[in-house]
């Protein structure tokens, strides 16, 4: 399946929920207490769900079709919230718990963290990014990393924030919550005293295309990717594993 916009890609990477049902549930007794979340990330060719083969058909000359293995981001925050994200909602009213903070570009599989919150059910997440990444690829037995941009028209270094909530990808209009699109659904999760959450988020971008454009072998000022794609029969830009 192609993937006409990275927009939405890597807001997801670091989002986390205990249940892989996206669809809302009723809301469980407030419950106190602090309870452990642990979360990963990986990519599809990492997980034994998706692909292994690292290699691909690459006959045409310029242009190259590559797995993607990994991704390295600056991901400078994230934070989730057990308050509703809704049309309308002011976003000042929000109260955000954090769970993430970084100045440092990470790749997706290095990234682990163990920390106690409260406990409840977050069903709205907010994360804040920088628009250049890399994907880190397979090229002919060496690894390689493709530049590329949330949004190509804005600069490399600029911070972009995104807001989850149950039944979609909201932007602010206004000083309140605006539906912006009802496919991006990333669902919630649970935190219960005393116990330990793990979940796994895997972004499911399988392969890309690198053009070649002076036929180096190596990425040079020029070069373009495109035609992201996701493995057969999957939708989702990423799934939320739960173990």
């Amino acid at each position: 399946m192609k993937v006409k916009s990275l927009l939405w890609l890597f807001i997801a990477v670091v989002f986390f929920m205990a249940a892989c049902d996206k669809e809302e549930d009723e809301a469980p007794p407030v419950v106190e207490g602090d309870g452990t979340v642990e979360f990963r990330m990986t990519v599809w060719n990492q997980t034994p769900g998706g692909s292994k083969a690292l290699g691909f058909d690459e006959s045409k000359s310029d242009v190259h079709t590559l797995n993607i293995i990994d991704a390295r981001q600056l991901l400078t925050k994230v934070e989730v919230t057990t308050d509703d994200i809704a049309s309308g909602v002011p976003s000042g009213t929000i109260n955000w718990v954090t769970l993430f903070t970084s100045d440092t570009e990470k790749l997706a599989t290095g990234r682990n963290v163990t920390l106690e919150i409260p406990s409840g059910t977050y069903t709205g997440f907010r994360v804040t990014q920088r628009n250049l990444m890399y994907w880190v690829c397979m090229h002919e037995n060496a690894i390689i990393e493709l530049p590329d941009k949330n949004i190509s028209v804005m600069p490399d270094e600029a911070l972009l924030t995104n807001y989850f909530g149950l039944d979609g990808l909201y932007e602010i209009q206004d000083g309140a919550f605006a539906l912006a699109n009802a496919n991006e659904k990333l669902g919630s999760f649970k935190i219960e005293p005393n116990k330990t959450t793990r979940i796994t988020i895997r972004i499911n971008l399988k392969t890309i295309d690198w053009h070649d454009n002076d036929s180096s072998g190596t990425w040079t000022d020029g070069d373009q990717v495109s035609n992201r794609t996701l493995p057969d029969g999957v939708t989702s830009m990423m799934d939320l594993l739960v173990q």
